[in-house]
């Protein structure tokens, strides 16, 4: 991961508007529903956190290849997110 990846990724950051705008849209569509959602690549979870807040009875799974981003996903520990470190390739 080269230097602006890992700047894009610190904690306390904000959602990227590409990213409010796909939670947006998975929120209008599945408001009243429960799903299952796999995050690959889901860095430090951000997405998937706000993604359980507005889904609760949902089931969110975030993987991710660095056990660093996992690590940080797992702490914030919401009931309905499970975070996996591995290679997308290998599920």
């Amino acid at each position: 991961m080269n230097k602006t990846q890992k700047e894009a990724y610190q904690s306390g950051r904000e959602l990227k508007e590409h990213e409010a705008q796909l939670l947006d849209k998975i929120i209008l569509k599945f408001a009243n529903d429960t799903i299952s959602m796999l995050d690959i690549g889901c860095a430090d979870g951000l997405f998937c956190r706000h993604l359980s807040k507005a889904l609760p009875k949902s089931s969110i799974t975030g993987i991710d290849i660095s056990e660093k981003f996992i690590s940080q996903a797992k702490s914030h520990n919401h009931s309905n997110c499970k975070f996996l470190p591995g290679n997308a390739e290998s599920f």
